[in-house]
């Protein structure tokens, strides 16, 4: 590719980007913003043109590593199942139009201008998510059936009930983004959500371990499902987490299998919990959780070589901005779906919750007639 074809591939880039894309943050040369919507876009898709700076020499072919632009193309966010840079067969596609081709992945962001952009970039793809799990019947919760067992006189009682768990709204971002990946990074690990799973996890080890003292013996707990159970929970957890577990266990359950618990969680003891990174001064929004989606490892072969992950995902929880009124909607909506499952499982039988029993209205004589009619 030559210069000059370079060169019209970045300004085709731009064209694309300003046609089809849902929004558009333009940075003009003296650094002021505007912001362009289309309401009719076709790519699901928050770019950021502006000038690109002339000493990044990272991404750019060598044929225009000398050249200045005002417009390019320096950044992509895919919102929902939109992916930054890839094909795209384009939202509401007809039948005439045709697919919208990639963009290339020339260009970044300085830090002046991601400083500039970055919190218009995260108010306005959290507020984009809020939008959306309004828009679902259930307000981003979801629920499940579990089983719940507990220990009483040595038997193992189980009951069913419902369990409430948040679903997020995706987006994802170029892994060349470098400036915006640290940034996640840091906001991922203040998540609420850790807490809650440290101190639902040493709950756990307490009741396995307590159990596993009455009825067998300390020196048989390394090569015990006890032990096996622990672990396959306890793995999920970072190092660091896992130290900080094991010294909330109290002294008088850990005591006599120490050492072996020591190996099952594969670190000692750690008094604190690991220092958090400080999250990004233009990040507003307090308690809203950010996850980066990590794809599940494959069991199966894959016959066909697949191309390769171009493409940061990560989740958003916007749920502690929801109304009162939203949250009195997913309420009602999740009785209702309740009703109509007992219903189905229960069927004619369920007339039987609404029978009424008035025999403490029966008059005396009624009663005197029942006594002579029993045979005892």
């Amino acid at each position: 590719m030559n210069k000059n074809q370079c060169i019209g591939c970045i300004e085709r880039d731009v064209e694309k980007i300003m046609k089809y894309a849902t929004g558009i943050i333009v940075i003009s040369p003296d650094g002021t913003l505007k912001f362009i919507e289309n309401k009719n876009s076709r790519l699901g898709i928050l770019a950021v043109i502006g000038p690109a700076d002339p000493s990044d020499q990272k991404l750019r072919p060598k044929e225009i590593s000398k050249l200045n632009f005002n417009k390019a193309l320096l950044m992509e966010v895919g919102l929902g199942a939109g992916k930054p840079y890839h094909k795209a067969k384009g939202i509401n596609k007809k039948k005439h139009q045709p697919f919208i081709s990639k963009r290339r992945k020339w260009f970044s962001l300085t830090e002046k201008q991601y400083k500039l952009v970055m919190p218009f970039i995260f108010n306005f793809i959290i507020e984009k998510s809020l939008d959306k799990i309004r828009g679902w019947k259930l307000k981003g919760f979801s629920y499940s059936s579990v089983t719940i067992l507990k220990h009483k006189n040595s038997k193992i009682i189980s009951r069913k009930t419902y369990k409430d768990y948040l679903r997020g709204t995706r987006f994802a971002v170029s892994p060349k983004d470098d400036f915006f990946i640290k940034d996640l990074i840091s906001i991922a690990k203040n998540n609420s959500q850790t807490l809650k799973q440290i101190r639902g996890l040493y709950y756990f080890v307490e009741m396995e371990l307590r159990y596993f003292l009455k009825k067998r013996k300390p020196n048989s707990f390394k090569k015990s499902e006890t032990a096996w159970l622990i672990k396959e929970e306890i793995k999920k957890m970072s190092v660091p987490l896992r130290g900080y577990i094991l010294h909330k266990i109290s002294e008088e359950k850990k005591r006599p299998v120490y050492n072996d618990l020591v190996d099952v969680f594969g670190t000692k003891e750690i008094n604190h919990l690991p220092v958090k990174k400080e999250v990004p001064l233009f990040f507003s929004f307090d308690g809203v959780d950010i996850k980066i989606a990590i794809p599940p490892k494959r069991k199966y072969k894959i016959k066909r070589k697949r191309s390769k992950r171009d493409s940061l995902t990560f989740e958003i929880f916007p749920h502690n901005l929801l109304t009162l009124e939203d949250l009195e909607e997913y309420e009602n909506e999740k009785k209702r779906r309740r009703n109509e499952r007992r219903k189905r499982i229960y069927g004619e039988k369920d007339h039987l919750l609404s029978e009424f029993f008035p025999h403490n209205l029966l008059a005396s004589e009624d009663l005197e007639e029942y006594e002579d009619k029993v045979p005892f």
